[in-house]
């Protein structure tokens, strides 16, 4: 009997363990700044949020940027379905020109509307079905839908297909999952043109990216 009443408890606590595990995956928020560092100087900061309810994923950001006497300010929404595929991603600028991107993702085209004062032009992509991740010029929050997308158990390198609005581009990375420290991990992202580095913690939440090519730093304030 006390044998008995031992493997309950012990299956009780295990199943109260998974669902907490599968509460904390199906609710997963993160909020905060980034700080924006060129050749060690601050150039802007990148305030973001990302929040996860049942099926759909969203996330904001907010960049502002400033390199000498010229500035720009943008803002960015992006929504994602439950298998965190783009479902449609939205871009404006407000400064130094007002102009907007739209984006919207379907099972086999995605239109992209870009729109520049009182002019507007609309391409279609034929984008690769399965994992696709959004990751626009200088919004570095949309790295943490690279870095959970990344599938532990097989481990080493591993491509994915993204697409990169700003520039109409579609293209592919790598993403290696490198080392961990206490409660802080290590990627690395190849592409042929650079490699990066991204600090994050487990559940993807991400404290530093830096690309040393480019001599840029972007570290959570």
């Amino acid at each position: 009997m006390d044998r008995l009443r031992t493997f309950r408890l012990a299956f009780w606590l295990l199943t109260g363990l998974l669902l907490c595990g599968q509460a904390r995956a199906q609710n997963f928020s993160d909020s905060g700044t980034f700080e924006i560092r060129a050749g060690g100087k601050v150039v802007g900061t990148e305030k973001f949020k990302i929040t996860r309810n049942g099926a759909t994923w969203e996330s904001s950001g907010e960049l502002q940027l400033k390199a000498g006497e010229k500035s720009s300010e943008e803002k960015a929404t992006l929504q994602l379905n439950t298998a965190m595929r783009p479902v449609e991603y939205l871009r404006e600028q407000k400064s130094p020109n007002i102009a907007s991107l739209a984006v919207r993702f379907g099972e086999k085209e995605t239109s992209l509307v870009a729109t520049s004062g009182q002019d507007s032009s609309e391409q279609v992509f034929y984008l690769p079905a399965g994992f696709l991740i959004i990751l626009d010029t200088n919004f570095f929050h949309h790295y943490t839908f690279l870095l959970k997308q990344y599938t532990r158990s097989q481990g080493g390198e591993q491509p994915f297909n993204v697409f990169i609005p700003q520039e109409s581009l579609p293209g592919t990375v790598n993403l290696t999952y490198v080392s961990r420290q206490q409660d802080q991990e290590l990627w690395k992202v190849t592409t042929d043109e650079l490699e990066m580095e991204i600090v994050a913690r487990e559940n993807g939440a991400i404290e530093k990216i830096t690309i040393p090519s480019a001599d840029l730093e972007v570290v959570r304030k």
